[in-house]
């Protein structure tokens, strides 16, 4: 794993890091461990970017099963319950957010002070040029994680009201009335899911390797492989 790809990683892990991983005192062990706790921030972070996408589908098949007029009762209280999914994942991703922020700070500190041991002007140089790097590539995930939960505050707002209108009235005639309504509800969804999706695409290429990356240049005669 290269030094920006695991330098990224262990940012993102620390926005789904659970409070008692790594604590400043245990540093023995911590580059054994450094690929394999990257490698898994980045798989939890997917996970948790999929999970949401899934919960944004959950709220419009409730919206369906609501508008069919087919057990009214319990259709309702199937939609609050994937209401209250969708709230958690706006609660996570404002942690996450927060975490990474507060993290991201003392990673590039670490990566100073490892450029101030070395001698060589050269390796000084380029670890100094990936260093740049990482600040840009975090700031494009930031900058898409900022936009993924702006997203939340719209659509939440919306299926809030929803629920209110519902529970005043329960009724097929209100449902019919609010057909427009979980039209544009279901608009605001997918426009979630298109933000969520493109902060995923931010981290994947990190995790491949390929965000800011200096073209790689071959020696002369080199042959084409």
């Amino acid at each position: 794993m290269s030094a920006l790809r695991r330098f990224m990683a262990l940012v993102v892990m620390s926005a789904v890091a659970t409070a008692g991983a790594c604590k400043s005192g245990e540093k023995s062990d911590e580059g054994s461990k450094e690929g394999s706790m990257a490698v898994e921030g980045f798989n939890a972070t997917r996970a948790s970017i999929t999970n949401a996408q899934t919960r944004v589908d959950n709220v419009s098949k409730a919206l369906d099963q609501i508008a069919s007029g087919a057990d009214l009762p319990k259709s309702y209280a199937h939609f609050n319950t994937t209401v209250a999914d969708i709230e958690k994942a706006a609660s996570d991703a404002k942690k996450r957010g927060e975490a990474m922020r507060a993290r991201m700070q003392e990673y590039v500190s670490r990566w100073q002070n490892e450029i101030d041991k070395m001698e060589d002007p050269t390796i000084r140089a380029g670890l100094t040029e990936r260093r740049e790097a990482v600040r840009q590539n975090f700031d494009k995930v930031r900058s898409a994680g900022q936009e993924a939960r702006a997203a939340y505050d719209p659509y939440l707002k919306q299926l809030h009201e929803i629920q209110r209108a519902l529970k005043i009235d329960l009724t097929p005639q209100q449902v019919t009335a609010l057909k427009p309504v979980f039209a544009e509800s279901r608009k605001n969804g997918e426009t979630l899911k298109q933000k969520l999706s493109a902060m995923q695409a931010e981290l994947d290429n990190i995790s491949g390797g390929m965000a800011s990356r200096p073209p790689t240049t071959k020696p002369a005669g080199a042959k084409a492989s």
